[in-house]
This record gives structure tokens, C-alpha cells and sequence, in this order.
């Protein structure tokens, strides 16, 4: 008997990938999002399998109706932040999309699997060892990460005997990216200007998003409910991270020059000031900087990988993947200053 899902947010990068996945395991798979699923060159929408839905997730009749005949939801519907957008719009989408889904759950008795983020664990100092599940964020620096943990926390606080599972991915790059996200716009900007010489403090998880697709899948498959599960790849510094850039185009060598954090503060504030005079968010602030230089988003694995089976790509291959997709070739190896 074929199974059925309902997957919110499915025109995204993670969601689309997801929907993908859960094709491959044989289900039956509908896809609900505002945006429209053609035309963003992933073809197994095109599979006969697939349901195209489009709606807001926040109206709860068409989620209700979307989940009707479904044995699962998985729940990856959010507004992203670059730093133009509503942060109330980014709470809006949260919350009531939260409450659409949870209705629709309960109404038709599905299992739930939720996308939250490892924003909602938070970071660590440099140095510290890496959060685990029982940790909360208690001090989110924007309001997607704000929203994130509020919603997971809602998500834990009105469950009751909702079959309920979360994942928590951390910065989530790779291929298949319709955005780009900010996340790969981030690393496809390290891509393009690998012989970059600059570094700077701080430290992050990189993990791949067909990776973190699959432990949406897993979690389904494997995980308890009531629990939270950190999806977690590679663990680096920053410099660590622009010497692996270097490595995937084919240059050796690694930055030389230390950026002290008060000269990219200062270079920060200018840009919030110049952004405030043209009437602009600015994609980061002064003292979101400050924050993410004294601390690393690293965050332990460790349970995903035990009880899901999660088991990550190489950084490696993704970022090789990257590359190709964007269509550049590997430059020649050889020393850099």
C-alpha cells in the first residue's frame, strides 16, 4: 500500500529535496508552498508520484485539505532572512503556519516531522565543546532565528500526543538551491574569490542539504517522538572553512592575514548606517557580528547519528558539487601568498 505525505514548503531548497527523498523511499508525495514548484530545474516534480499544491501555508483549510489521506507531514515551510524582509512577517509565517500544520495533524492523525534549526540550540564559545539537544538558544540575534526557536518551543509546548519528531540542521548548503539561501549565497561568494588572503574569528557546521533531506526521511523512519535531532556535517573554523574553498578550486595555500573583529565591526556599522539613510535593512548588524565573532555554531551530532543512522557527505563533495553546478572549472594548483 502506498504511502502518502504532505510536504510544506516544498518549492524550497530544503523541502524540495525532502519531497525528492521521499519519492525515492516509495512514497506518494504532496507538495504545498506559495511559491511556484516549475520551472526551478529539479525534475522529479515532474514525477508522476508528485502533487503540486499552492498555498500559504499559514491558511489552515488548505493545509487541513492538503493533509487530507496523508499518514505524515513534514513541516519545512519559513520565510528566510536576508535582511529585507518583514520580521513580522518572518514571526507571521512561523507561527500561524505552525498552528495550520498542527491542526491538520491532528485532524487526520499523521505523524509530524518538523524543520526547526540549530539557531534554536544556539552557539558556544571558540574553544568550548559543541551543544547537544538539551540546550536552548537564549539569545537569538534575528528574527528568523528568533522565530525558530519560539516555533520549536510552541511545537514542544502543544504537542501532546502528536507523533511529533523535530530536526535541526545546521548551515545547510549544497546543490538543488532554487534561491540561492542566504546560506549559499554565503559559500558560492567564498567559491567565486577562493584566493581570498583575509580571515576572521568564529567557527560553524556546514552539513549538506541533500544530507539533511535525508535525515528529514530517517527521522520519519527511525526517530522517537518527543525528540529533537541536531542534523549535523563538518565542524570548522572560519579559517578552516576558506582552506577547505581553496581545496575544491584546485588552489593550495591558506588566508594569511587575521581580520581583528573591531576593524569588521566598524566596516559593519558604516554599512547599517548607509543601509538606515536609504531605508534599508541591513543582512547584518553591528551587534549580530559581535555576537558570532566570540562564539561558534557548533553543535554534537551525535544522536542523529546514533538513532537516525545520519551520516554526512564530505564537505568536499559538496562544495565540488557547488562548483560544478555553477559551472566553474577547477582552477590549476599552485601556491597562493
Amino acid at each position: 500500500m502506498t504511502r502518502r505525505a504532505l510536504v510544506t514548503g516544498s518549492a524550497g531548497h530544503i523541502g524540495g529535496l525532502v519531497v525528492r527523498e521521499l519519492l525515492e523511499a516509495g512514497w506518494e508525495v504532496r507538495g504545498l508552498d506559495v511559491a511556484p514548484h516549475a520551472g526551478t530545474r529539479r525534475p522529479w516534480f515532474d514525477h508522476e508520484a508528485f502533487t503540486a499544491l499552492t498555498a500559504d501555508v499559514r491558511e489552515a483549510p488548505a493545509v487541513r485539505d492538503a493533509a487530507d489521506g496523508c499518514e505524515a507531514i513534514v513541516h519545512s515551510a519559513m520565510l528566510l532572512w536576508t535582511g529585507a524582509e518583514d520580521p513580522d512577517e518572518v514571526r507571521s509565517v512561523g507561527h500561524d503556519g505552525l498552528s495550520a500544520v498542527l491542526s491538520a495533524a491532528r485532524t487526520h492523525d499523521c505523524a509530524f516531522v518538523h524543520t526547526s534549526s540549530a539557531a534554536a540550540v544556539g552557539e558556544v564559545p571558540l574553544g568550548s565543546a559543541p551543544a547537544d539537544e538539551s540546550r536552548w538558544n537564549a539569545r537569538p540575534i534575528t528574527p528568523y532565528t528568533r522565530t525558530k526557536t519560539e516555533v520549536e518551543r510552541r511545537l514542544w509546548a502543544e504537542r501532546q500526543d502528536l507523533r511529533a519528531v523535530a530536526v535541526l540542521p545546521t548551515m545547510t548548503v549544497g546543490p538543488h538551491d532554487p534561491g540561492p539561501t542566504p546560506s549559499n549565497a554565503r559559500i558560492l561568494g567564498m567559491l567565486r574569490r577562493p584566493a581570498s588572503p583575509v580571515w576572521f574569528d568564529g567557527g560553524l557546521d556546514v552539513v549538506d542539504a541533500r544530507d539533511v533531506a535525508r535525515g528529514h526521511v530517517l527521522a520519519l523512519e527511525r526517530g522517537r517522538p518527543g525528540e529533537r535531532y541536531l542534523l549535523t556535517g563538518t565542524r570548522l573554523t572560519m579559517r578552516e572553512l576558506l582552506v577547505a574553498v581553496r581545496r575544491s578550486r584546485g588552489l593550495s595555500g591558506a588566508p594569511r592575514i587575521r581580520l581583528p573583529g573591531r576593524a569588521l565591526v566598524a566596516a559593519v556599522t558604516a554599512a547599517e548606517g548607509l543601509a538606515g539613510l536609504a531605508g534599508r535593512r541591513p543582512p547584518v548588524t553591528a551587534a549580530q557580528l559581535r555576537h558570532r565573532l566570540r562564539l561558534a555554531a557548533w553543535q554534537d551530532g551525535s544522536r542523529a547519528r546514533a538513532e537516525l543512522g545520519h551520516r554526512p557527505r564530505p564537505l568536499a563533495e559538496t562544495l565540488s558539487d557547488l562548483a560544478a553546478e555553477a559551472g566553474w572549472d577547477s582552477r590549476p594548483a599552485g601556491a597562493l601568498p
